[in-house]
Formats: structure tokens, C-alpha cells, sequence
């Protein structure tokens, strides 16, 4: 017989609670481990594109990329023949990190989507006038169209280093 001021607990009621405190613990630590390992994702993903980006300048900058183009502007502006400016170099996109995780560049912070999708963009537009250049519409240009297509990529290029400085930034603060 059971002292009357001690309750009696169904052990298939003890049970049922154990088990919920169970599932409610796995449920919280599924939910932190795929935070964490989402967090890390995002910081991984942020340092790749830092190290590309940082890769993409310092190749321009070795190349001497503006100097080579404002040279050749300057000698068109005094007349003299110049020929297309040839950087000597090509990219593959499909290989960058930035078009193998195109899908996954919404994941990081505000507003590193937004710029890394513009300094792709400008990017993409320098590459395109390479390009243009390269298979032969420079040498269909009169002096004065291309004093306009050179300084205009000039412009361009300068906007992208500086927009290219700025997601460097932002890269470099969601890669901690």
C-alpha cells in the first residue's frame, strides 16, 4: 500500500516522456549542428570568393591592365598608329568559384549578393569589349571611335576596381 500523500506515475507515462525529451533534444541539436555547418559554409564560401577576387586583381594589376590601355589612348589622341592593346591573357567562367556557386551567393549577408552580382556584371562587360576588340572591331574603328571604346572602358575599368575593393571588404568581414 502507497503512503496517500505519494502519487503514482505509469511507468508507460514516464516513458512517453522520455521520449519526447528525447525527440526535442535531437530536433534542437539537428537544428544547431545544420546552423553551425551552414554558418561555416558561408564563411567558406565568402574567403573562396575573397581568394578570387584577390587572384582576379593582382592579375590586372600585374598585367598593368589601365596603364597598357590609357597608353595607348594617349598615343591615338596624338595620332599615332596604335595597335589593339593585348592583355595576353583569357578566363574560363565555368570555372570560377563565383559560377560554381552562382546559387549559393544569395546565402551570404547583405550586401554582398548584390555586389558581387554587379562586379560580375561589369566584369563581364570589360570581357566583352576584350573580346570585341580581340576579333577584329578594333581594327574596324576610326581613331575617334576608339579614343570613345577605350576611354569608355577605362571608365569601366575603374568602376570595377573600385566596386571590386568595396565587395573585397564585405567578403573579407562574412569570411570571419
Amino acid at each position: 500500500m502507497t503512503p496517500p500523500d505519494v502519487i503514482s506515475i505509469s511507468p508507460a507515462l514516464i516513458g512517453l516522456v522520455g521520449v519526447l525529451v528525447g525527440a526535442i533534444a535531437s530536433l534542437a541539436g539537428t537544428y544547431f549542428l545544420d546552423r553551425r555547418h551552414e554558418v561555416r559554409d558561408r564563411r567558406g564560401l565568402a574567403a573562396a570568393l575573397l581568394a578570387e577576387l584577390k587572384a582576379i586583381l593582382h592579375v590586372e594589376e600585374a598585367h598593368d591592365c589601365r596603364a597598357i590601355y590609357q597608353g595607348t589612348l594617349d598615343r591615338i589622341k596624338r595620332g599615332e598608329a596604335a595597335p589593339m592593346p593585348n592583355i595576353g591573357y583569357e578566363t574560363n567562367p565555368a570555372r570560377s568559384v563565383y559560377y560554381t556557386n552562382l546559387s549559393r551567393i544569395g546565402t551570404l549577408p547583405d550586401p554582398i549578393p548584390e555586389k558581387i552580382v554587379q562586379l560580375a556584371y561589369v566584369y563581364e562587360v570589360i570581357a566583352a569589349d576584350r573580346a570585341a576588340m580581340d576579333q577584329g572591331e578594333w581594327d574596324r574603328q576610326e581613331p575617334s571611335q576608339r579614343i570613345k571604346m577605350l576611354g569608355h572602358h577605362l571608365e569601366t575599368y575603374d568602376d570595377l576596381k573600385a566596386l571590386a575593393r568595396e565587395v573585397a571588404l564585405h567578403l573579407k568581414s562574412a569570411s570571419r
